[in-house]
């Protein structure tokens, strides 16, 4: 297999080109006896399904490589999003995970910005409203 049919490319032109080269010479050089003999035209259509089946085995197993490595990539790609979205999943399951910070609320008056450690309020019944 040529360097170009190894990548992991799309098949391109060349790579049939070169996939058919054998059935090609078999094709354009046929037996050329005076009388051909039965046995030479047989050895030739046999050489020529040799041929044929060599180029698709040949086509196919580069065919089969892009598939295994789409496959993998896909699994890999697919893993990668259940792992994050379990990792999100967890995150809005606790608050933990918040990264934004939670305002202080004072328990006592209800206002945002302080906690009850710091309340200066002097009637927290009349901020509750």
């Amino acid at each position: 297999m040529s360097a170009a049919s190894s990548a992991s490319g799309p098949l391109s032109q060349a790579d049939i080109i070169t996939h058919s080269e054998p059935v090609q010479t078999l094709l354009n050089n046929p037996p050329r006896a005076q009388q051909p003999h039965l046995a030479v035209l047989v050895e030739w259509i046999i050489k020529l399904g040799f041929g044929l089946v060599g180029m698709v085995a040949n086509l196919a197993k580069h065919i089969t490589d892009q598939a295994d490595e789409a496959f993998k990539t896909a699994h890999h790609t697919s893993s990668q999003f259940t792992q994050s979205a379990a990792a999100a999943t967890a995150c809005t399951a606790t608050s933990q995970c918040d990264t934004t910070p939670s305002p202080k609320q004072c328990n006592q008056c209800h206002a945002h910005g302080h906690t009850v450690d710091n309340c200066k309020t002097t009637q927290p019944s009349a901020m509750r409203k």
